[in-house]
């Protein structure tokens, strides 16, 4: 059973910054070394360096494509927010429920990654997030137009209406916009942040099919 006490969320939250501080450093050496890189080698052929959903180039990690004999283990959760720290914070709790999740960090990213998994031949044929954890107010692309991005997606037979967008902000309270939000159909929740690990087990027990 998950323990669902404040005291374990709290301390994912330090976790979570952690991980953050270290992702940032490692983040900011391998720019310094593309940077020199590219200042160095103007003459050369470009390298196309690829990225995982945790931000690290294939190179350094273990994150390879699945051969048809490997189990797939793509994931059906999405995490979207542009603080990178509400994304690994949210990112461990649900880990620790059980669940992988891919991350992005503005709208644009989320519909992207969206896209992307509706292309994807993986052999799970299963090409949409279960259940998107949606921040509002982000840049480039803020989460109520992303959700109604989503929604005419859906509209359109483009992507699979067991899609569910679950909203999570710090201005959630309000009663009118919430009821605004909830009149999107994919969209079923609202949480107000921060979020406590019994309101992931809650959703994912609700709506995880």
């Amino acid at each position: 059973m998950i323990d669902n006490n404040v005291n374990e969320n709290e301390s994912l939250f330090f976790k979570a910054i952690k991980e953050s501080k270290v992702h940032m450093e490692k983040t900011n050496k391998k720019n310094n070394k593309l940077l020199n890189f590219s200042q160095s080698s103007e003459q050369k052929s470009p390298i196309n360096i690829k990225y995982n959903s945790a931000g690290e180039s294939i190179e350094d990690s273990d994150y390879f494509f699945h051969s048809d004999d490997e189990e797939c283990n793509c994931a059906d959760l999405l995490v979207v927010d542009d603080e990178e720290f509400n994304v690994i914070a949210s990112q461990r709790m649900l880990h620790n429920l059980g669940f992988e999740s891919d991350a992005a960090y503005n709208g644009e990213e989320c519909i992207n990654l969206i896209n992307k998994k509706l292309k994807s031949k993986c052999k799970c044929n299963q090409p949409y997030y279960k259940i998107i954890f949606l921040d509002i107010v982000m840049p480039i692309m803020d989460g109520i137009q992303t959700a109604k991005e989503i929604q005419n997606m859906i509209d359109k037979k483009i992507l699979n209406e067991e899609t569910k967008i679950v909203f999570i902000s710090g201005n959630i309270n309000d009663i009118k916009l919430k009821n605004s939000l909830l009149k999107i159909g994919c969209v079923k929740e609202c949480l107000q942040k921060p979020v406590q690990i019994s309101k992931y087990q809650m959703i994912i027990e609700k709506y995880y099919n």
